[in-house]
C-alpha cells in the first residue's frame, strides 16, 4: 500500500460523496428549463458534467450532453452578468471539472510559444483547454486518470495548477506549476492574435474580474518528493482569465484563448496541505 496515494483517494472519495449528496437535492433540468433560464443551478451543471464524464447518456449522446453543459454555463453566467463578483469566493482550492471552447488555431499558437516542455507542463496541469483526452474537438471533462486542481491565493497574488497522476496504478506523481495571479483592469499586454474571440473582447469589470497569470516554474514530484524543477520564464507561459460566475460551490471562467472552465471548490478537509 502507498499512504500518499491512499490519502488522495480518501480525499477524492469525500469530495465525490459531498457532490453526490448535494446533487440529490436538485432534480434534473430539461432543455426547456435551461433555455428559459429556470431551475438552473451549479448542482445541475456538476451533475451533467458527471454524467458526461462517465458517458452515461441513456437518452442523450455525448455531444448533446456537452451542448447541455455549455447551455447550463451560459444560463449561470447570465444570472450573474450584472452582479459584482465576490472576490472572497474567487480564491481557494478548486478541482477542474470541465474545460472546452478554445480553437485549434489558438492551441497551436500556444504550443509554438511555450515550446515542447512548457506546452507539456501546461497541458498536464490543466492550464489549457486540451488538458485531457477530448471527446470532441473543443471540450473535455474529468474522465482521465489525472486529477487537476487549481489554488488561487489572491492575498499573496499567487496561483498553482496541479495534476495528480497514478502511474501503473502504483506510483503517485504530481506535476505542479506555479506563478503569479494579479487582478487587472485592462489590457495587460498578454493579449495576442489568439485572444481575438468575442469573449476575450469583453472589457474586465467588477462584474467580470480579470486576473493576469504568469507561470514561473514547475515541479514534478514522485511520492510527494521533488524530482524535477523546470523554469518557465523563457516559455512565455502567461495569459489571463475572466471570472464569469462564482458561488460557494463552483467557479466559471473564460481564458484569453477562448477556453471556458468549470471548477469546483474543495473544502479544507479535502485539500492537500503541501505548499511549495
Amino acid at each position: 500500500t502507498f499512504p500518499v496515494a491512499a490519502g488522495r483517494r480518501r480525499r477524492r472519495s469525500l469530495y465525490l460523496r459531498r457532490l453526490a449528496a448535494e446533487m440529490e437535492k436538485v432534480d434534473n433540468a430539461d432543455n426547456d428549463d435551461v433555455n428559459n433560464n429556470n431551475n438552473v443551478s451549479s448542482i445541475q451543471l456538476i451533475r451533467t458534467i458527471n454524467n458526461a464524464s462517465k458517458q452515461n447518456s441513456d437518452d442523450e449522446s455525448s455531444e448533446q450532453l456537452e451542448d447541455k453543459i455549455f447551455a447550463l454555463m451560459d444560463a449561470l453566467e447570465r444570472e450573474q452578468e450584472d452582479v459584482e463578483k465576490d472576490l472572497g469566493l474567487v480564491g481557494g482550492t478548486f478541482s477542474l471539472l470541465f474545460t472546452g471552447g478554445a480553437t485549434d488555431a489558438s492551441e497551436k499558437e500556444r504550443k509554438q510559444k511555450e515550446g515542447k516542455i512548457g506546452s507539456f507542463v501546461t497541458k498536464v496541469t490543466g492550464s489549457s483547454s486540451s488538458a485531457r483526452k477530448k471527446k470532441t474537438k473543443s471540450s473535455s471533462s474529468s474522465s482521465s486518470n489525472s486529477k487537476n486542481f487549481q489554488i488561487i491565493d489572491l492575498e499573496n497574488e499567487r496561483v498553482e495548477n496541479r495534476a495528480d497522476l497514478l502511474v501503473f496504478n502504483r506510483v503517485p506523481i504530481s506535476v505542479r506549476i506555479f506563478g503569479s495571479c494579479v487582478r487587472t483592469t485592462g489590457d495587460d499586454g498578454s493579449n495576442n492574435s489568439a485572444s481575438s474571440s468575442a469573449a476575450a473582447s469583453l472589457a474586465p469589470s467588477a462584474t467580470r474580474p480579470r486576473f493576469s497569470v504568469c507561470f514561473t516554474h514547475a515541479k514534478i514530484e514522485v511520492f510527494g518528493k521533488e524530482r524535477v524543477r523546470v523554469p518557465l520564464e523563457r516559455f512565455n507561459a502567461r495569459g489571463w482569465i475572466d471570472v464569469t460566475y462564482v458561488d460557494d460551490l463552483i467557479r466559471l471562467g473564460v481564458g484569453d484563448k477562448g477556453s471556458r472552465f468549470v471548477t469546483a471548490r474543495l473544502k479544507k478537509s479535502e485539500q492537500r496541505n503541501n505548499p511549495e
